[in-house]
C-alpha cells in the first residue's frame, strides 16, 4: 500500500509491506512536497518538488532505488504507472510560434530502457489526465474552443492517436481498465463505453 502523508513539515511518500507489517518512508526532503503517488508491481511513481518545480519520480521496491525521470523548468503532473511505462502531463517546451504556441502534452517513460517519448505530440492542443493500462494510453485533449475530447493510442504501435469521442460536447474523466464494463459503480450508468483493442473505455460526462 502506498500513500502520501504530512510529516509535520510537508507531504512525503510512504508504503506499507503487508508481508512484514513494516511502514517505510520513501521520501524525506524537508520543505519539498511529494504527492500524487501510484503503484504497480515493483514500482511506485509520484510528483515531487525538487526546489524549482514539480518533477516525476519513481522508486523500485526490490532495489530501493529512487529515480528522477523528468528535469525541466515546467511542473509535471498526474503521473500514472502500468507495467514498464510511466505516463504524465508535461509542457512540451516549444516556444510560442505560429505552428505551435507551446502546450501541455502527454509523455511516457519506459522503465527498462529509460527512454521518454511524447505520446500526444500535437500543436496548440492542451492534453491532460492520462491513464494507462499495459501500453494503451488514454487522455483528455482540448481541441477547438473549449471542446474536450478523449484520445487513445498504443505505445510502440506507430499509430496516430485516435479521437474516440469526436463530437461537439466536452468529455472528461476518462477511465481505462480491463474490468470497467463489469464495475458496479453509479457513475458508469452515465458513462459512454468504447472498445479499444484490449480494454473497455468509460468516458464520464
Amino acid at each position: 500500500v502506498v500513500w502520501y502523508g504530512f510529516d509535520g513539515k510537508d507531504r512525503e511518500i510512504y508504503f506499507y509491506d503487508a508481508a512484514t507489517g513494516v511502514v517505510t518512508q520513501v521520501t524525506a526532503n524537508p520543505g519539498l512536497d511529494d504527492a500524487w503517488v501510484q503503484i504497480d508491481g515493483d514500482n511506485i511513481v509520484w510528483r515531487g518538488h525538487d526546489g524549482v518545480d514539480y518533477e516525476i519520480w519513481t522508486y523500485q521496491f526490490s532495489t530501493g532505488v529512487t529515480t528522477k525521470i523528468t528535469d525541466n523548468i515546467e511542473g509535471d503532473n498526474d503521473p500514472q504507472i502500468s507495467g514498464d511505462y510511466v505516463v504524465w502531463q508535461g509542457y512540451d517546451g516549444v516556444a510560442d510560434t505560429v505552428s505551435d504556441r507551446g502546450d501541455w502534452d502527454i509523455f511516457a517513460y519506459n522503465l527498462p530502457s529509460q527512454v521518454t517519448l511524447n505520446v500526444s505530440a500535437n500543436a496548440a492542443m492542451e492534453d491532460s489526465s492520462p491513464r494507462i493500462e499495459g501500453n494503451e494510453v488514454v487522455w483528455e485533449s482540448r481541441h477547438i474552443g473549449d471542446d474536450w475530447e478523449i484520445m487513445h493510442t498504443e505505445i510502440g504501435s506507430g499509430q496516430v492517436p485516435q479521437n474516440l469521442s469526436a463530437d461537439v460536447d466536452s468529455e472528461r474523466l476518462v477511465l481505462l481498465n480491463d474490468e470497467v464494463a463489469g464495475e458496479q459503480h453509479a457513475a458508469l450508468n452515465r458513462a459512454t463505453l468504447y472498445q479499444t483493442p484490449g480494454h473497455t473505455l468509460a468516458i464520464l460526462p
